[in-house]
């Protein structure tokens, strides 16, 4: 009898008996894990979806330029035949700058540019902000009324 006393404390323990259960702040460290997984992915995601449009748009306003530059060239207006073609071309270094970059390097670019040049930056964001309010009114002035 003493020797199957021995036997029973001497064994291991069933494979299902090994393997404790995780604690909650495990169970937690790994959803925590997965969320930020499905959310840096989504993010990456809209970033590209985002950085693809606003590049197809500043495209659209670089060929409405070129060919406003040579209307006006046309015209015998030189010069603003020139600056106008002048803004196109920086139009489309910045559209390929947005659809070739990642944003990271983006967000890094800007922030180094509003240090160096803050008055710069604020009068570019006035800008975009008068554009945008302009967008945006003119929206709403082609939406259908509901009567």
């Amino acid at each position: 009898m003493n020797q199957s006393a021995e036997n029973l404390t001497d064994t291991e323990p069933e494979p299902h008996q090994q393997q404790a259960e995780p604690s909650n702040a495990d169970w937690i460290g790994e959803r925590k894990r997965e969320f930020r997984e499905v959310f840096e992915n989504k993010s990456r995601e809209i970033s590209r979806r985002v950085q693809t449009q606003v590049s197809d748009r500043m495209s659209h306003y670089e060929s409405a330029l070129s060919r406003a530059s040579e209307s006006l060239s046309e015209n015998e207006e030189r010069q603003p035949a020139e600056i106008t073609r002048e803004l196109a071309e920086r139009i489309h270094e910045a559209a390929d700058y947005v659809r070739n970059s990642e944003p990271e390097a983006i967000l890094a670019d800007s922030a180094d540019r509003v240090r160096s040049s803050p008055f710069i930056a604020l009068g570019a964001a006035a800008v975009c902000g008068f554009l945008a309010g302009r967008v945006i009114a003119s929206a709403k002035d082609d939406e259908p009324a509901n009567a």
